[in-house]
């Protein structure tokens, strides 16, 4: 019993740190953060990011025995992610912070490092696809409360691991990154945005 929940939480933890290395809504809400704000605050936020890794991996669980339906959800919610992304980053492509506004934000991020979270319900195919490769092919069980509850606590942190290295680093390069970025954090976070949609429009009328 004991080995097979550690390997739930080390199977999930690795495919959740790598998952999370792509751009996202809240690797680039915990940048901004720290680009921003503080380190506190980009922890702040990446806690609150987490936390919808847990909820979504949890229904990915829930849904797994209703596998026939699978593809009409996740079409469902790739055509519902397309026009948040789209909407995110006209938003960060037209914002533009002063440092009244920057110091004023400070203190919510918790809340909001969770509703940019909970905005991306692609988590949900996400993992399932990949519950459903690592049970078929025999990796996990995940056949009881224990390995279930193990990896879905993976799934919190392996995201968290990947977001403080992020929160860390933002702080750290802040000077560096200053010269590069050059006040257009808000614009290139926009575009990044805007990118993701046009990449996840185009696989789905691939589809």
């Amino acid at each position: 019993m004991g080995i097979d929940v550690f390997i739930s939480f080390l199977f999930a933890t690795v495919i959740s740190f790598v998952g999370s290395l792509q751009p996202g809504l809240v690797n680039m809400g915990v940048l901004y953060a720290g680009y921003h704000h503080s380190r506190n605050a980009a922890i702040k936020m990446a806690l609150g990011g987490i936390l919808p890794e847990i909820i979504y991996s949890a229904i990915a669980l829930f849904l797994y025995k209703k596998a026939a339906e699978f593809s009409f959800i996740k079409e469902t919610l790739n055509i519902l992610f397309i026009p948040l992304l789209l909407i995110a980053g006209i938003y960060l492509l037209k914002k533009k912070p002063s440092k009244e506004e920057i110091k004023n934000q400070d203190g919510h991020d918790f809340t909001n490092g969770f509703m940019i979270g909970m905005v991306n319900p692609l988590l949900i195919p996400f993992w399932l696809i990949w519950i459903q490769q690592v049970v078929q092919r025999g990796y996990l069980e995940l056949s009881n409360f224990y390995t279930q509850a193990a990896f879905v606590l993976g799934t919190a942190v392996g995201a968290l691991v990947l977001l403080l290295v992020v929160a860390f680093n933002t702080v750290r390069y802040k000077t560096q990154l200053e010269k590069i970025i050059k006040g257009r954090l808000n614009f290139l976070l926009g575009l990044i945005c805007i990118i993701l949609a046009c990449v996840e429009l185009f696989r789905l009328l691939m589809g």
